[in-house]
């Protein structure tokens, strides 16, 4: 692997600048730079950026050598947890179906379908296999039940096979296992993975996927001397994988077939809920209320600070009002969460431009429902954000800056330190909530953030309150 120095000293040669001239454009005195060149010392990051504009790196060259300057000065411990975490902050914003594992062309498959009814058959390429899998999802009131630690390669091949066939409402049951004890930084980097999957496919409207979850022991890994260490079970047919997803084995016995259901329906009754929606998320976002109040600091990143928090009564009694109009139930809801918004004061957070913008154009709040049609007058938007501005002033509240994350807007990641991470997703109906109460993940996620504040992705406190400014100028000026 290419270090550092050495990308540093390429791109100073493929510039052109002398090494005296560079220290003249950046401050920085030449015997340093030689250090940096050399590997004996590494940049601030104030630093870096210096360098990097002065010797007017492209792109391309500035992410390849952020990398291996983030890698150097972390470790590969935490840099690569810090990828797993960014891979899955992104992959939220993949709740449309990807695209077709199995084949270029799913109404082939479907077509050459097996039509085997022996009790035990073996199916060798990828084609046969989801072939077979569309066959499975295409029976009558059936289910799909998943073992652990199945790849997402396979995870795909069956949401593929359940969208094609129109089986929206087709219940799938993934377990998800968590080590009792997390005993090595690939174990953590490997679940923070895991839920990359797991919880974008929670969030996908064209499947019906539930998630459970258990702390177990090692039972469950895949094994070197098993041929088939992957297991799906279907209504009338187990069918288990070989490692890369090229051979398995299907099992149509009646009895057999049974045996599987009840063992899994037994790891069920173990387990968790991992997201919960509809009314148990109401009540998750209650139990998690209470939860903040065990944690040392309090992390947020999502599209808009807490802006209801910051309203009058007056204005928030009108929400509340047009909301009831449409939906009482829901009115009670947000009349209930409002003493809780308004008393709760985040420690740290990290929020989108395009959030303010919006509010300041629109007075649309992420808080609540996007389905229902409310305003908050000009006044009103100017007051909430002079009182945003002034709590960016006593805390640690930045914004984040384009193109650092795509995250989608509906989500909100909050991380109480030592105790939980969860995942909010509102939608025009109901409110997705994920928790994760792993602790190794936790720390992996405050990492994350600490790390997000200082980089250059964050705004400073200075940038963050003349972006504020700028936006209450306009609306008063308006």
């Amino acid at each position: 692997m290419t270090s550092f120095g050495q990308l540093l000293k390429t791109l100073i040669v493929e510039s052109g600048e002398s090494i005296s001239k560079i220290a003249q454009l950046t401050g920085i005195d030449r015997p340093t730079i030689y250090k940096y060149i050399s590997g004996s010392r590494i940049p601030t990051r104030a630093g870096l950026s210096s360098l990097l504009h002065s010797i007017r790196a492209t792109a391309k060259e500035k992410e390849q050598i952020i990398a291996q300057y983030e890698l150097e000065s972390a470790g590969e411990t935490a840099y690569y947890q810090r990828q797993a975490v960014k891979r899955l902050l992104n992959g939220l914003k993949a709740t449309a179906i990807h695209p077709l594992s199995g084949s270029d062309d799913i109404a082939d498959l479907a077509i050459s379908s097996n039509h085997c009814t022996d009790e035990l058959s073996v199916l060798h390429g990828t084609a046969s296999i989801f072939s077979e899998i569309m066959d499975q999802v295409g029976s009558e009131k059936t289910e799909v039940s998943i073992y652990p630690n199945i790849p997402a390669t396979l995870l795909n091949f069956i949401v593929d096979a359940i969208v094609h066939k129109g089986k929206k409402q087709l219940p799938l049951y993934q377990i998800w296992r968590y080590p009792k004890r997390m005993q090595t930084d690939e174990e953590v980097r490997q679940c923070i993975d895991g839920l990359t999957d797991v919880i974008s496919l929670s969030l996908n409207p064209h499947i019906n996927y539930q998630t459970l979850y258990y702390y177990g022991s090692g039972s469950f890994r895949p094994s070197d001397t098993d041929v088939f260490p992957y297991t799906i079970v279907f209504s009338n047919a187990v069918m288990r994988f070989n490692a890369d997803i090229t051979c398995a084995m299907v099992i149509r016995q009646w009895d057999v077939v049974q045996i599987y259901k009840q063992h899994f329906n037994n790891l069920k009754n173990m387990c968790y809920a991992l997201v919960s929606c509809g009314e148990d998320a109401m009540k998750t976002i209650s139990i998690f209320s209470e939860l903040e109040n065990q944690c040392g600091q309090i992390y947020k990143l999502m599209l808009q600070p807490c802006l209801p928090k910051y309203a009058s009564q007056k204005a928030v009694e009108r929400v509340l009002d047009q909301i009831a109009a449409v939906n009482a139930d829901m009115a009670i809801q947000m009349s209930n969460r409002m003493p809780q918004l308004r008393a709760m004061q985040d420690d740290k957070s990290i929020f989108f431009e395009y959030g303010i913008a919006s509010f300041a154009t629109n007075g649309f709040v992420i808080d609540i429902p996007g389905s229902y049609a409310y305003s908050i007058t000009r006044e009103e938007r100017i007051e909430i954000l002079k009182a945003l501005r002034e709590d960016c002033l006593m805390h640690e509240y930045r914004m984040l800056r384009t193109g650092v994350l795509s995250m989608p807007e509906n989500v909100m990641i909050e991380i109480c330190q030592d105790v939980c991470v969860s995942f909010v997703l509102t939608d025009t109906q109901y409110h997705n909530v994920a928790v994760i109460r792993e602790s190794s993940v936790i720390n992996a996620f405050c990492d994350f953030l600490e790390y997000l504040l200082q980089s250059n992705g964050v705004a400073t406190q200075e940038e963050t309150v003349e972006i504020i400014d700028r936006y209450i100028t306009e609306l008063e000026t308006g």
